[in-house]
Parts: structure tokens; C-alpha cells; sequence
């Protein structure tokens, strides 16, 4: 069974590391123990996922124990020492391997102060520092899913913090959604910009399922209760590496983190867990922390997986601004070995490693999408006492509950999370981005915001929306992102497929009963077939060699088979109750459709017509997709209904079992797969979850404006448009995001009204 991953953002109290940071020292004393506690300062005020950090060596040559206990809690083992060349440099040699350090989630505490204590002994002498922190979490909340910043406003405080009011953090446990005013503030020792205060505004409001929109007759409702993790057994070694997330931004001092255990026989504790950086050295991450929640999703390995928590402070800002190759490796002794590595992109203010000044005098901030920009920040660099003006945009991130900055839009240098910048174009054309041979080259252009522009390009594929309420087909040119053509169809249409052979599209009129088939190059309806006593057609999917049709009747719990030559229906599948949504495997020899009323998907044998296996899966299965890549056998499954608020299924299409446990969603609807199968896009309440289909981690959150129904990702895999069905099916905009930046790289597209599903034409 293929195991699962705990949930990154799901941190445990203590997840214990040293520290890497270049901090100044102290001078030697007397004493045989020598002790700095360097993060958090004493009175500082701390937010989210932060450091617990010093260094500690003894003049005796003795290991040291070093020990963290807050408040009246029962003190932790911090695993010490991590090399800190700094501290040699000040001790005449002494201290070199003497950093250690903790990362916590401050937000498991109450608001206010707390007594953080460490002790270090070398078995002879002892030293003890003790420093009291304020905790701040914003919406009181453990652990926040999202910080909304759509309709919030920013501006410069007291000339030295930054004050954002509307604001709203969602908590990932109950989604209850909490307005919020935040003061943030520059912390030289950790090099970020953290939350200090928080204040909510009014009561909060859990977003219920109780107005969600009848997708096809069924009915919605909502009941509370936390899925837990499946049960896993391994069989080799097991390797996540958590932090920091690839292709997201690294700035100042943060986390390398992960777990890793191994089961081999023979296998030595601890294993050798080490990093390096662009193919550089190896470099020892300590290891072994205690990790609950992976013990929890191994039963009967739990002493194994308990203590498996790896990972180092490290300061990013010791490297170029750039995207960096970061890899982890594990070896156990026995000669395996396992490896995982993240591209990551460092964005360094300045250019500097360390800043003594954040001069917010002078600056200006303002919120724009999802981005806090500031203008005018006057910074200077430690080392050398240089002085910049900086635009820097942050974006909060919930790996560590915090601001993150990101890459500087409009330096003429296209950064891992940018499209293009200036003049440069990242070596994209218009014919590399899937337009017409013809269109010359410098037609391409950049954006202020550092995306793409392709509205002078010509031809490319075209986007076909069905408009619920309106009754039509929307087309859209891709290169324009403007509408050229309406076509009316049947009544209530939902779901559409372009045939892969033939310049063909077929639509399922829910209310008509009917299949709408459109000629693709005249944009006109060239058929209609009916379904006869099929009722609700919800969607359909076209056989890769174009020759069938497969229809999903929510009404008549049925699968209509339609051969695409002769427009007629030639055959019928019983399956589930309610059946939603239906997607084929890459070679087309079996159908999976979604069950709403029955909690499965029946796995369907397309040369038999029958149905060969029954899944179950969560409540109110809904959306699935199938990945593009015939290796992958991975589907994943919206349980619209499932506790506590929607939950998501990966589904093994060679064995036809459920991989591991459910993954927490907000309400999801549907689901589609990049063209390279590595992202899935998850439609929820009010927001596209963007989930690694391997770890099962979910990588970043798209808001939108309004309920999103049906996705689809360009064949470049650069735009995903997304149908904003609204509430109540009265929405009538087409969002276009970027995959790369995951904001909107244009204005929303106005189309018919109930935008519910959506296709492309090659």
C-alpha cells in the first residue's frame, strides 16, 4: 500500500533543529558551559511558525545537553550541535559545531506572554537563559488555511510598522473565517517581516455549505468531524522533504525540515540525513525529533516513524537571488539511500546577507491581489553599511504562517516566479506558446505585473464555456482572452468534450435530456441526440480514438454510450446513484464515474460495457480526474459533501483502491490535471487548491471571486481558466491564472450567465 504524508502545515509542537544563521557572538567567560539564546529575543512578540534558537558549547571539550521548556511544560531534548563557524571565529577556535534550535508553532499557545527557558549542561556546569515572548495569532486561530488579503487595505504606521486592515484568516481545522487588523513589523534577528499584533474585527462567521448551488439535483449538507490519517506500512525508506515547499520563495533566515525513517533490517539510528545546494558539498542535517503525526499515519512502525523529524535554521540570504537546487538525502547504513529535492527561489533585498536597517520612513504600502507591496523601503547591509531604496512584495504563506517575500517584478531579470520581466521574454514566442507559426516573434509582450502578454498573437486554441442559465456555448480566443462567438444549445448545459480526431465538441443539455454536437471550425451546431429515457446528462467524456461518447445521466443513474459516426446512442451502463462526473484512463479501456447519492465511482470496462468494480469513497463524490501520464495510474475524487467540509481521494486506477487517507478541502466541486500531470486543481467553496498529486501536499490556494465549477489547464501548462458559476448559478466570468504565479493574469472574461463547464479546442 502506498503510503501516506503528513500534511506539512499540520506542525507538531516541538520539531526540533539547529541553527545555521550568521548572528553575532558573545565573548568568552569563565564558566565551562558558554550559551547565547539568540531567537526569539526577550519581550519580542512572535506569530506563527518561528525559531527557538542559540548556540552552546563547553571549554571542557564535553558534549552539552541543551533542553527547551515553556512555561510549566515538560522540558525537550533540543538535538545539539550544528556547526556555527561564527562562534568558532569568537571563542579562538572553540564552539564550531555548537548551533541548535527548535521550530515551533506559537500559535498552539494562549495570546499573550509565555516564559520560554533553555538549559544547557555538559554534565559538570550548567547555564540557564530564560526570555518572555508575546504571542500573537491571528483570528485566535492554531493553525490558518489562508490569509486573505483580496479586500484588505495597507499602510505605513507610526513610521516603523505596517498596519493591514480587512484582512481575513481562515482556520484550517473549522474554515470559520475571521476579519481581522494586523500590525506587522521588521525582525533583524530572523530577517522577515512578522506579524506583532492582531485584532479581530466583529464576530466570526463559518462558511457553511448550506447555500452551495444544486450541481445536478442533489442536495448538500454539512456535519463535523476531523478524517484521520490511513494506515500504512513501509517497506523502504521513507523521505519528505517539507521545507521549504518547492518553486516558493526563501527569504532571510528559514527552515530545511522533513522526516525520514528506514525499516531495513540492519538499518543504524540515526540515519545520515544531509542537504546540499546546487550539487555543492553534503552538509549534516541533524536528526532524530519527535514526530507525532507521522507515527500516527504508520501504525505498527510507530517507534520508527516517532522519531523522524529532521532539519536546520538556515539562512537563505548566504545565497544568490536565484532559483536553487535543494537537495536532501537519506542513507540508512545498509547502502540504500533515498533523495528528494526542491527548487527553490531565493529573493534577497538588496543583494545583501543581512540587514541592520528596514527604514520604513519614507515607504509607502498597499495591497494588490494577494501581494503586500511597499514602496520605498530604505534598507542597509551589515557588512558593508551600503544603503538601497527597495520595492519588495510579500505574499503570506502557510508553511510558516507568515510573509514571505517574493521575486522583484521589474528588474529586468525573470525570476522562478515570474513569467518574463521587461524586455526579457524568459526565450518564449508566440509559436512556443502555442500560436500560429506566422505571428512574428516580437508580438510577444511583458506585463507590468511580469506575466505574459499574448494579445497580439494570433490563432491558438480556443476555450469553449457552457453557460447553464444562458443556454449557449461561449468561444474564446486564448491569445486575446476576448469572446468571438456564442452558440446556442440545448436547455441547462453542464459538461462539454472536444473529440481528439475530429473538429467536434459535444455538449450535455442537463434539462434537454439531449447532446449538443458542434462543428469546432464553423462554430455552429451541426446535431442533436437524444438520450431517450436517460434524464440529467451531467458530463461526458470522448474516447482517445474519437469513435464514442460516454454520457454521465445524474437522473437515470446511468452511462449512455453514443458512437461519435453515427450520433446515436448505442448502448447503456448502470452504475451508481446520481452519477456526477466521468473520466477515462489514458488508453481509454476503462471509465471511472462519480456516484453522488452512493459514495463511490464505478470503475467501467469500455470494451465489455460493464461495470467492473465499485469504489467507495467520501460523501458526495463529485469531480474526478484521471492523470494524462499512462505511468501515473492516479486519479483523485471531490467529496463534495464529506466531513468535516469536503474532502479529496486518491484513487490507485491499477488495483481500483483508495491511496492512503482523505485531504481536508474546503467543499471541493471539481478537479483537473496539468497537461504534465504534476499539479491537480481542486474547485472549492471559494478558491482553487493547487495539490502535489505525489506528496499530497497542497501547494499554494487560488482565490476567485466566485463559486468555481469546471478547469482546464492550457496544453503550454502556463494558464488554467477556471468557470465561475457564482452563487446560485448567476456568475457569468471566466478567471485566467497563471500556473506559474497562481494570480490572475488578466481581467476575468465575461461570458454567458452559469458558466459550468469548460474545454479546449486544439
Amino acid at each position: 500500500m502506498k503510503r501516506t504524508f503528513p500534511d506539512r502545515r499540520g506542525w507538531p509542537r516541538f520539531a526540533l533543529f539547529p541553527f545555521l544563521m550568521l548572528l553575532l557572538v558573545t565573548s568568552p567567560s569563565l564558566a565551562a558551559v558558554h550559551m547565547t539564546f539568540e531567537v526569539p529575543s526577550d519581550g519580542q512578540k512572535v506569530s506563527g511558525i518561528s525559531p527557538i534558537s542559540g548556540w552552546a558549547f563547553s571549554t571542557t571539550g564535553e558534549a552539552v545537553t541543551v533542553t527547551v521548556q515553556i512555561d510549566s511544560n515538560k522540558p525537550t531534548v533540543v538535538p545539539c550541535c550544528g556547526e556555527r563557524q561564527d562562534v568558532a571565529n569568537a571563542h579562538e577556535g572553540q564552539g564550531l559545531n555548537s548551533g541548535f534550535g527548535q521550530i515551533y508553532n506559537f500559535n498552539i499557545l494562549a495570546e499573550g506572554n509565555h516564559t520560554i527557558i533553555i538549559r544547557v549542561s555538559d554534565g559538570n556546569d550548567e547555564e540557564v537563559r530564560s526570555h518572555i515572548v508575546s504571542v500573537v495569532k491571528p483570528g485566535g486561530f492554531e493553525f490558518a488555511s489562508r490569509l486573505d488579503l483580496t479586500f484588505a487595505s495597507a499602510a505605513i504606521a507610526n513610521t516603523t510598522d505596517i498596519e493591514i486592515t480587512q484582512a481575513h484568516a481562515v482556520d484550517k481545522a473549522t474554515l470559520t473565517d475571521q476579519e481581522v487588523t494586523l500590525r506587522l513589523a521588521w525582525q533583524q534577528n530572523t530577517q522577515t517581516l512578522a506579524i506583532v499584533d492582531s485584532e479581530n474585527n466583529g464576530s466570526s462567521a463559518l462558511q457553511s455549505a448550506a447555500s452551495a448551488t444544486d450541481l445536478g439535483g442533489a442536495q448538500a449538507s454539512v456535519t463535523a468531524s476531523t478524517p484521520g490519517l490511513a494506515s500504512e506500512t513501509a517497506t523502504e525508506i521513507q523521505l519528505s522533504f517539507e521545507n521549504p515547499p518547492t518553486q516558493l520563495a526563501a527569504s532571510g533566515v528559514g527552515i530545511l525540515s522533513g522526516w525520514a525513517f528506514s525499516p531495513n533490517v540492519g538499518a543504524t539510528y540515526p540515519p545520515t540525513i544531509e542537504f546540499r545546494i546546487d550539487g555543492g558539498a553534503y552538509k549534516r542535517l541533524p536528526c532524530c525529533q519527535e514526530r507525532q503525526d507521522v507515527a500516527n499515519a504508520y501504525p505498527g512502525q510507530e517507534a520508527l516513524a516517532l522519531l523522524s523529524g529532521f532539519g536546520s535554521i538556515f539562512n537563505f540570504n548566504t545565497q544568490s537571488s536565484d532559483s536553487h537546487a535543494i537537495e536532501v538525502r537519506m542513507r540508512d547504513g545498509t547502502g540504500a539511500e533515498k533523495s528528494q529535492t526542491h527548487e527553490v527561489i531565493v529573493v534577497k533585498p538588496g543583494g545583501f546577507e543581512f540587514l541592520d536597517q528596514f527604514d520604513l520612513s519614507t515607504a509607502e504600502a498597499h495591497i494588490s491581489g494577494r501581494s503586500l507591496l511597499l514602496n520605498a523601503v530604505k534598507i542597509r547591509d551589515k557588512a558593508t553599511q551600503e544603503m538601497q531604496e527597495v520595492f519588495l512584495r510579500y505574499n503570506w504563506e502557510p508553511s510558516c504562517q507568515c510573509f514571505v517575500l517574493q521575486g522583484d517584478c521589474g528588474n529586468g531579470s525573470v525570476e522562478p516566479q515570474e513569467e518574463c520581466d521587461g524586455d526579457s521574454l524568459a526565450s518564449q514566442t508566440c509559436q512556443s506558446l502555442g500560436f500560429d507559426m506566422e505571428a512574428p516573434e516580437q508580438q510577444l509582450q511583458c506585463t507590468p505585473a511580469c506575466m505574459l502578454d499574448t494579445t497580439a498573437c494570433t490563432g491558438g486554441p480556443r476555450l469553449l464555456v457552457t453557460n447553464s442559465a444562458s443556454d449557449s456555448v461561449s468561444v474564446i480566443n486564448t491569445a486575446t482572452n476576448q469572446v468571438t462567438a456564442t452558440i446556442l444549445v440545448g436547455e441547462e448545459p453542464h459538461g462539454i468534450a472536444v473529440n481528439p480526431t475530429s473538429p467536434t465538441a459535444y455538449v450535455a443539455n442537463f434539462r434537454s435530456n439531449t447532446v449538443s454536437v458542434i462543428d469546432t471550425a464553423l462554430g455552429q451546431v451541426t446535431g442533436t441526440i437524444p438520450l431517450g429515457a436517460n434524464r440529467g446528462p451531467q458530463s461526458l467524456v470522448v474516447s482517445p480514438d474519437g469513435n464514442t461518447v460516454y454520457v454521465a445521466n445524474d437522473f437515470s443513474d446511468s452511462v449512455s454510450v453514443i458512437n461519435a459516426q453515427t450520433q446515436s446512442v448505442v448502448g447503456e451502463i448502470a452504475v451508481g446513484t446520481a452519477p456526477q462526473d466521468i473520466a477515462l484512463i489514458p488508453d481509454g479501456t476503462r471509465a471511472y464515474v462519480t456516484n453522488f447519492l452512493d459514495n463511490s465511482v464505478s470503475v467501467i470496462n469500455t470494451q465489455t460495457g460493464m461495470v467492473i468494480e465499485t469504489i467507495l469513497v467520501g460523501e458526495g463524490p463529485d469531480g474526478i480526474a484521471i492523470s494524462p501520464l499512462a505511468d501515473a495510474h492516479l486519479a483523485y475524487v471531490a467529496n463534495r459533501l464529506d466531513d468535516p467540509v469536503g474532502t479529496l481521494f486518491a484513487i490507485d486506477t491499477t488495483s481500483n483502491t483508495v491511496l492512503g487517507g482523505p485531504i481536508g478541502l474546503g467543499f471541493p466541486t471539481k478537479v483537473a490535471f496539468s497537461p504534465d500531470g504534476g499539479k491537480v486543481y481542486i474547485a472549492n467553496f471559494d478558491q482553487i487548491s493547487v495539490l502535489n498529486p505525489i506528496t499530497k501536499a497542497v501547494l499554494n490556494g487560488i482565490l476567485t471571486a466566485e463559486r468555481p465549477l469546471g478547469m482546464v489547464v492550457t496544453p503550454n501548462g502556463k494558464r488554467l481558466y477556471i468557470a465561475l458559476f457564482g452563487e446560485d448559478g448567476g456568475g457569468n466570468l471566466v478567471q485566467v491564472v497563471s500556473t506559474l504565479t497562481h494570480s490572475a493574469s488578466t481581467d476575468a472574461i465575461e461570458v454567458g450567465t452559469g458558466p459550468f463547464g469548460v474545454a479546449l479546442v486544439p
